[in-house]
C-alpha cells in the first residue's frame, strides 16, 4: 500500500525497468513528514519529495541509456546545505555505494531528526553483478553492521520486487 502523503513520480527509466516502481511503492510507506532523497537522479521516488543530485536538473545520468536528471537541487549529498536534525525521512536509492559510505551515513543521520527514519536501497553484493562506478557493495549482513552503530534498524532484507537488492530502513535514536 502506498503512502497517502505523496504521490508516485514515473519517470522515463521506469519504462525500462518496472521494477523500479515496487521500489518506490514501497519507499513511499515509509515517508512521512518533511524528507528529501538523494541521488534520486533520474528516477525520483515522488515529485513532492525535494530531490538533491550531484547532477543538475536536465544533464545525462545514464551516458549510455542517455537518462536525464529530474534533481530540484544539484548538491553533494556529502556535504547537505541543510541544518541539523530538520528532516523527517531521508532516502538513498542506489546512491551509497558510489560513495564512500560512513562518511556519508554521518551527514545523512546529521540533517534527520531523533526518531526519523533513513530509507535505503543498495545493491546485494552476492546476486549483483560488480559495477566499476561503485566504491563500496555490501551484503546485507556487512551493511547492518555498518548502519546499526548509527541508529535502530527496523527492516533489513532482500526486497521482494528485485532479489539483486536489499532495503534498509533505520530509526535514528
Amino acid at each position: 500500500m502506498v503512502s497517502c502523503l505523496f504521490k508516485l513520480h514515473k519517470s522515463p527509466s521506469d519504462e525500462e525497468f518496472p521494477f523500479k516502481l515496487k521500489r518506490k511503492e514501497w519507499i513511499l510507506t515509509h515517508c512521512k513528514g518533511l524528507g528529501i532523497e538523494l541521488g534520486g537522479g533520474h528516477s525520483r521516488v515522488s515529485g513532492e519529495i525535494l530531490n538533491v543530485d550531484i547532477i543538475q536538473k536536465g544533464g545525462i545520468t545514464n551516458k549510455t541509456k542517455g537518462f536525464i536528471s529530474e534533481a530540484d537541487l544539484q548538491w553533494d549529498a556529502r556535504k547537505l546545505p541543510f541544518a541539523d536534525e530538520c528532516f523527517d525521512f531521508v532516502i538513498s536509492s542506489h546512491l551509497i555505494e558510489h560513495i564512500e559510505a560512513k562518511k556519508a551515513l554521518e551527514e545523512w543521520f546529521r540533517v534527520l531528526k531523533k526518531g526519523g527514519k533513513l530509507i535505503i536501497v543498495t545493491p546485494d553484493k552476492r546476486n549483483w553483478v560488480h559495477s566499476p562506478d561503485h566504491l563500496k557493495e555490501f551484503s546485507p549482513q556487512e551493511f547492518e553492521e555498518l548502519v546499526k552503530k548509527f541508529g535502530k534498524i527496523q527492516e533489513l532484507e532482500v526486497a521482494p520486487w528485485q532479489k539483486q537488492e536489499f532495503f534498509c530502513v533505520v530509526k535514528k535514536v
